[in-house]
């Protein structure tokens, strides 16, 4: 007598497949450097990560700034915040990697503050530029310029979860999706930015300032 195949385990073993091919499908890699652009939404949308990508006509001249990478994303993150709570009203930001974990905690204070740069920090668009950077060099600049002022909470560590799981429930808190590597550069920023600051000026309460 001839034992017929259980379908059953073969088509939850075909979907199991077809999701983890899904899942591939998801990503956008670049060929040539195989950064992570975006995810495919579906066969005909793609959403790419604001900093991963710039989009310029091509007899615009280019931006400086695309080939320091820490100043681009460091300009397109302040230049997001400003929209946001522009056009939101949304002060309270939370940075996470592709999996949904919040990675960074973001409070903007104000965007009107004015900052004079000295020979030690250099100023740049919305965002403060560290003078280690030496490809900076032509931004600097003595010239009173407008910086975004913020609070900031990593969610590296197990610190703090009470205001963590707080900000995660609260529907007012925009979500900004970003490479886990991208985060990691953002975070970077800020803690240089913080450095720059007198000591009495850097914390306030669980936060760090920015």
């Amino acid at each position: 007598m001839t034992k017929e195949p259980k379908t059953t385990d073969t088509l939850i073993s075909q979907d199991k497949d077809l999701k983890q091919k899904s899942k591939q499908n998801d990503k956008v890699i670049c060929k040539s450097c195989g950064a992570l652009l975006g995810e495919a939404i579906s066969p005909d949308t793609l959403k790419l990560y604001i900093t991963e990508v710039t989009v310029r006509l091509c007899e615009e001249n280019e931006n400086p700034s695309v080939h320091n990478r820490s100043l681009y994303v460091e300009n397109v993150i302040a230049a997001r915040l400003v929209e946001l709570s522009t056009t939101q009203s949304t002060f309270r930001f939370s940075v996470q990697d592709p999996s949904g974990k919040a990675y960074i905690l973001l409070w903007l204070l104000n965007t009107d503050t004015l900052l004079v740069s000295s020979m030690e920090t250099s100023i740049c668009s919305s965002a403060l530029i560290s003078s280690q950077d030496s490809s900076c060099t032509e931004h600097k600049s003595q010239e009173a310029s407008s910086v975004i002022k913020v609070l900031y909470l990593p969610c590296l560590k197990s610190q703090h979860q009470d205001v963590i799981d707080a900000w995660e429930k609260n529907i007012g808190v925009h979500q900004i999706p970003l490479p886990r590597k991208t985060c990691h550069d953002v975070l970077e920023i800020l803690s240089r930015s913080t450095a720059t600051l007198p000591p009495s000026m850097r914390t306030m309460n669980a936060f760090q300032a920015s």
